[in-house]
């Protein structure tokens, strides 16, 4: 891949949504970034009148790595370009920033790059966002300034502090519009919500049909409204999909151990509907981390735990899951869907746009009649009509109380969607504490 910004590389598509373009004459000038219904919060030099403002202040924690964004030139004096780039950056100590500018720097700026350089804004990327990750949220640290160049080592880029301006900004705009992080409560980040939609489909229960050739195929199955079920990812290499996954935490994706997940090769594509077109958030698979093996065939447990490069961004799009308690059973008050992508027969499915399926579930003595006692066990959850989960390659969800709890990761089932066999599930709930344990030690 050619190198995009200075040293970093195109952003996938609407992944920095706070990202502005200012025009003068229709002709790209500066970056921005949204602060507010009605405000944009800029550099002052790109603008020919403005009123300077001088405010003491510390700077931001030195060595945080932090994202620059902007369509500005990928060389220093070379053409601008028409797509947005990113590159990440490391806020630098005070003292080094200075030495490097000989005492140039004021207590109202910072810098942020490399000291051997290769990482840094340029030319048109003035006023753009420099931001920085908190542990739940992006935040918006610095405004692109100055600097010498674009690029060099021992000149690193020089950014406006934005964290002390929040007050002059207030004033400013008389407190109607900043969106500082604490104006977004904990119920915004409770798991398990779907996306709200003027959409509506209901999922009806699955089932299957034979046709007199013998080819079967899954009925009753609908197409979702576009992100419904924000916590469904898509597992890919070379941008092929080639498994499902569901997202339970910023960092962490539950998914099959048979998907033979790569990491450091496979990623993780979150906030999709239709495969076909780009997500904004794809995010590389850092670790894999699976249950320990007690011999059994075939395995009582078929999870992956999923450890990503770095956390995903939650909004609308993308939230997590619900992860239910080991004590948390399933009975008649819940109410399961399957989702998922892939072919299904039905004449009016798209495979690559998700889709789902209410399910209803069978009790453990059915179940191992169907497939035999020796391969069920309690660690298991069998759905019905039969097969109809397996066919769809899918994990099992469950509403009670206006949340969503993954219950089930498919297992196995049967391959020709044998309308005898049911589909079998991982027990999510038996592994409540393999989960916390892996999750809470990485």
């Amino acid at each position: 891949m050619e190198s995009r910004i200075i040293g970093g590389q195109e952003a996938w598509a609407h992944s920095w949504p706070w990202q502005v373009s200012l025009r003068f004459a229709s002709m790209p000038a500066c970056g921005g970034a949204i602060i507010g219904p009605l405000w944009v919060v800029s550099a002052a030099h790109c603008f020919k009148s403005h009123q300077t403002i001088n405010i003491w202040m510390s700077p931001p924690p030195p060595f945080r790595r932090c994202t620059i964004t902007g369509w500005g030139s990928t060389r220093e004096n070379g053409p601008r370009i028409h797509r947005l780039q990113e590159v990440n950056v490391t806020i630098l100590p005070f003292d080094v920033c200075n030495q490097y500018y000989l005492g140039r720097i004021r207590p109202s700026m910072f810098c942020a790059g490399k000291d051997e350089g290769g990482a840094d804004a340029c030319q048109g990327d003035s006023g753009g966002p420099l931001s920085c990750f908190t542990g739940s949220r992006y935040e918006l640290a610095g405004v692109v300034s100055w600097g010498i160049g674009c690029g060099r080592a021992r000149k690193p880029g020089v950014y406006t502090q934005v964290q002390q301006h929040t007050e002059w900004m207030s004033t400013v705009i008389s407190d109607q519009g900043i969106v500082s992080a604490d104006d977004v409560t904990p119920e915004e980040d409770r798991c398990g919500k779907q996306q709200s939609s003027s959409c509506r489909t209901s999922p009806g229960l699955a089932a299957l049909s034979v046709s007199q050739d013998g080819e079967a195929s899954v009925g009753n199955v609908t197409e979702s409204c576009p992100f419904f079920w924000p916590w469904q990812v898509s597992l890919q290499s070379g941008r092929r999909h080639y498994c499902s996954g569901a997202l339970i935490h910023h960092r962490w994706v539950l998914t099959a151990k048979h998907c033979n997940v790569r990491p450091k090769e496979d990623v993780v594509v979150l906030g999709v509907h239709d495969l076909r077109f780009t997500s904004s958030q794809t995010v590389p698979v850092d670790q894999v981390f699976n249950p320990p093996h007690d011999g059994s065939f075939p395995p009582k447990s078929d999870l992956s735990l999923l450890r990503l490069s770095v956390p995903t961004r939650f909004s609308s799009n993308v939230s997590p899951v619900c992860v239910p308690d080991e004590d948390q059973d399933l009975d008649d008050s819940w109410s399961c869907v399957t989702t998922g992508w892939g072919a299904t027969k039905a004449t009016d499915i798209d495979p690559d746009r998700l889709h789902h399926a209410g399910l209803t579930l069978l009790n453990q003595t059915t179940c191992m009649e169907k497939w035999g006692g020796g391969l069920i066990s309690d660690t298991h959850i069998c759905s019905h009509p039969a097969g109809s989960a397996s066919c769809m390659e899918r994990r099992c969800v469950c509403r009670r109380g206006g949340a969503y709890f993954l219950f089930g990761v498919l297992t196995w089932g049967s391959r020709r969607c044998d309308v005898n066999k049911p589909a079998v599930f991982t027990r999510i709930s038996d592994y409540h504490s393999w989960i916390s344990e892996v999750t809470e030690d990485v």
